[in-house]
């Protein structure tokens, strides 16, 4: 366990600061020293404090003239001794198992934040809920759930880091005096602007609930005045500190919703109105002092105008979500009370089944469990999947007993032309019974009104257009939770299908893995001789980098004695040629191969590289050991299933994912949702893969 630097921020409060030392005493995890940082003024107060304390704590004082909470906490952090830092306030006293729990976090972590808890029962004023604690200088219900850490940030009166980061991220000065009045709070929140900067940069940091301080507050901030005061503060705060344009129309937005969520949160069984009301019109106040306090900033980039289109824009778009959410289950109740009744379809069997699944090729992989048990469960009757032409040579390969007709081109969008012969294709088909899984880029709307029982996701399904899960004879909630196999399979539910969970297989027809050896030999490659890396543009943010997949052929070519395969669509292909130029032996393969001979290509290579696609998972339903990379898709709904073949520790595919993938809204903004793959470096990546082709070599 690292050796810890306590270090304490204090004002004039020498009875406060008794207690705090006094609890530093009792730890079970004792500090290596106790740095006290204090005004100049204060010396003389305080030094009979050190001198009680020197013998059972080696205290350090330290002197600060003015200066900010963050430049306080730089003098005190540069003059720790200790392998970590850890802050407290002096107003608050350490849980005996305080260090115990906060230390061992910075194992896997740089930083590291704990539980600020009321030291005392809180005389609360009506009103005063939970939600409130942030601005009372305590910790909210959300930083002990998957919030913690990301959307609810640790203060700085439980924080630890890791001492060798303190220079690289020292906290942000903005002049002003700690040890002011309450005032100075518009120069405080220093640990949150440090906490976010340290997530943005990728750092991995990390929350112990379980580390608590005990903050003794006084009965003076525990009013809504005082709450609703130090919230004005925050809000201005977090202009000084961040500058963040970006979360303009977001604060907009949630000052125009104050009502909305007060009588939604007053609906709920847990709150009452009054504390409804606080809790949002107090964060709404939060929000509109940061709005105030950017359009004030002499050198902001925000105008009143800007402000004021802010609130038109976000407002719009408030009442019109309104009104489609009015209208939706009155258009739908309308249309169900006219159409024919066929819930009996589910006593007999359907005679004509259609399946909808368009377009992504790997969404068409992890849907192969939910086709095959489908088709068993139907054995005899007229069975149709619509998908996409790319998926078309690879689904009819596998003989899955379905007429698989694809979605003509003229057919795709949701203008009235398309929606039409979209709708004239369904009725040729005549389906009684409609399965909906993936609807990217086609309308919704001629399954849902074709007569049929149609069975689907209320969300997260492709379609874009928001009156159509009220129109499903059978919605199904889809668990983000789980993985998408998962989710595919729980859609056989409502007909009487008891699913098992079933990888996903591709077996290569002979005549298929025929026509793509002839195709391969083309380019002199032969079956296990090469290995294999999908290379995309980066248009989107899970495509991994040229420059990164150029430096991994690099070390393939100079550690092994694999080709090195180039795959992708035609238009990754000037990706792909970067990766060429600089490793001129790489075979570029982009476009080449349709999906059926790509699953031939992938199960004859050593190793599979690539992000999150439908290549992957191919590579993964042949069995091809495969290491994926991962930026902002959630690697539980997406990544590997585990055990490939039932047999625990036989999976061939590893993922590799950057340190965090979580980034908030904000932060997308700020930095870009591909920063989260790019933290990936090539020298790790190239260096888990050369280990997994050593590992596949053994086992061969």
């Amino acid at each position: 366990m690292l050796q810890a630097s306590v270090v304490i921020l204090t004002a004039p409060r020498p009875a406060m600061l008794e207690r705090c030392l006094d609890s530093l005493t009792r730890l079970t995890v004792a500090p290596a020293e106790v740095i006290v940082v204090h005004p100049a003024t204060a010396r003389a107060q305080l030094l009979p404090l050190f001198d009680r304390f020197n013998d059972q704590l080696r205290i350090s004082p330290m002197e600060t003239k003015g200066g900010s909470y963050a430049e306080a906490r730089n003098v005190g952090t540069q003059s720790a001794s200790g392998e970590a830092v850890a802050f407290i306030d002096d107003d608050c006293q350490a849980d005996p198992k305080w260090l115990e729990y906060l230390l061992p976090a910075l194992d896997g972590a740089v930083a590291v934040g704990g539980s600020v808890l009321p030291a005392r029962p809180m005389p609360a004023p009506e009103g005063y809920c939970p939600e409130l604690a942030w601005a009372a200088g305590l910790t909210t219900p959300g930083f002990l759930g998957p919030a913690g850490g990301r959307e609810a940030l640790p203060a700085a009166a439980n924080l630890a880091f890791r001492a060798d980061i303190a220079e690289k991220y020292p906290f942000q000065t903005l002049g002003g005096d700690f040890a002011g009045s309450d005032d100075d709070y518009e120069l405080g929140r220093e640990d949150a602007e440090w906490w976010r900067r340290l997530r943005r940069a990728g750092e991995v940091v990390a929350v112990q609930p379980r580390a608590i301080v005990w903050h003794d507050i006084s009965d003076s901030r525990l009013n809504l005045e005082a709450i609703r005061e130090r919230a004005h503060r925050d809000g201005r705060a977090f202009w000084r500190r961040e500058r963040s344009v970006h979360a303009v129309p977001g604060a907009a937005a949630d000052v125009i919703a104050t009502c909305q969520r007060a009588v939604s949160g007053a609906l709920a069984p847990h709150i009452d109105p009054a504390q409804a009301w606080a809790a949002n019109s107090i964060w709404a106040e939060r929000q509109l002092a940061f709005l105030g306090a950017a359009v004030d900033d002499p050198n902001g980039t925000v105008s009143p105008t800007e402000r004021t289109r802010a609130f038109v824009a976000q407002g719009a778009a408030q009442l019109g979500g309104l009104a489609k959410a009015a209208a939706r289950p009155v258009l739908a109740s309308l249309y169900h009370a006219l159409k024919e009744d066929r819930a009996n379809l589910f006593d007999s069997p359907p005679k004509r089944l259609l399946v909808v699944l368009h377009p992504f090729l790997g969404d068409a992989v992890l849907a192969l469990p939910m086709l095959e048990q489908l088709a068993a469960f139907y054995p005899d009757i007229e069975r149709t999947l619509l998908t996409s032409e790319t998926n078309l040579p690879l689904l009819q390969d596998q003989q899955l007993g379905y007429n698989i007709v694809p979605v003509p081109a003229n057919a795709k969008g949701h203008g009235p032309g398309a929606v039409s012969r979209l709708r004239s294709l369904v009725r040729r088909i005549s389906p009684d019974l409609v399965f909906l899984t993936y609807m990217h880029g086609i309308s919704p709307i001629p399954f849902m009104t074709c007569g049929a029982v149609t069975i689907g996701w209320t969300q997260d399904n492709g379609a874009n257009q928001r009156l159509w899960p009220q129109l499903l004879t059978v919605p199904v909630e889809k668990r983000l939770d789980q993985h998408e196999t998962v989710a595919l399979l729980n859609l056989l539910a409502p007909v009487g299908i008891k699913p098992r969970y079933q990888h996903p297989r591709l077996i290569p027809s002979d005549r298929t893995v025929e026509r793509a050896r002839e195709a391969l030999g083309r380019f002199g490659i032969r079956p296990k001789s090469y290995v294999v890396l999908h290379v995309e543009n980066q248009r989107e943010p899970k495509y991994w980098s040229p420059e990164g997949f150029a430096h991994v052929a690099s070390e393939i070519q100079s550690k092994t004695d694999y080709v090195v395969v180039l795959e992708g669509s035609r238009s990754g292909r000037a990706a792909a040629e970067k990766v060429k130029k600089e490793v001129p032996s790489c075979v570029l393969m982009h476009g080449a191969l349709n999906t059926a001979e790509l699953a031939v290509l992938l199960s004859e290579a050593v190793a599979f590289l690539g992000s999150d696609s439908g290549p992957a998972h191919v590579a993964a339903a042949v069995g091809c050991p495969s290491l994926v990379l991962f930026g902002p898709s959630p690697v539980h709904r997406w990544g590997p299933l585990p055990e490939y073949d039932g047999s625990p520790g036989r999976d061939p595919r590893r993922v590799l994912a950057p340190p965090r993938t979580d980034f908030t809204d904000e932060e997308r903004a700020q930095v870009g949702q591909r920063a989260a793959i790019t933290l990936l470096k090539p020298e790790e990546v190239a260096a888990e893969f050369l280990g997994l082709i050593a590992g596949t070599e053994k086992k061969s």
